[in-house]
């Protein structure tokens, strides 16, 4: 972490002007809210392991129709045609290709990668 961040507070003499909401020791509450996959295991366990207080809200992933209607809306039919292709055909290869990458840059930074039970699911929060 980074000292005088946002997890660690500040690190000049000025008194910390923020509120606790009565919780000891100026312990800070957190919300993580996020998609599933492992970069939400990663992150969750990083900050379960630094605050006392967190909670992780996990979205529903949208279809896959969903988002491409969406965006075909907003971009038009034929660039989303060739990013759907793209997602296809290259992405899978991509995938098994990083697979021992990501592994290898996991173990160096000794991220802990275990599932984690979000505390909270929902279908989506702009709802």
């Amino acid at each position: 972490m980074v000292p005088g961040g946002p997890l660690t507070g500040s690190t000049d003499s000025a008194p910390d002007r923020t509120t606790t909401g009565g919780r000891p020791n100026g312990q800070r509450r957190v919300l993580l809210l996020a998609g599933p996959g492992y970069s939400t295991d990663i992150v969750a366990n990083y900050l379960a392991s630094h605050v006392p207080d967190l909670t992780v809200v996990v979205e529903r992933a949208q279809s896959r129709s969903e988002m491409v209607r969406r965006r075909a809306q907003r971009v038009g039919w034929v660039p989303v045609a060739g990013q759907v292709l793209f997602i296809a055909l290259l992405q899978p290869v991509l995938r098994r290709r990083g697979t021992r990458r990501r592994a290898d840059i996991f173990r160096a930074a000794a991220l802990d990668t275990a599932d984690r039970t979000p505390s909270h699911r929902v279908s989506s929060v702009n709802d």
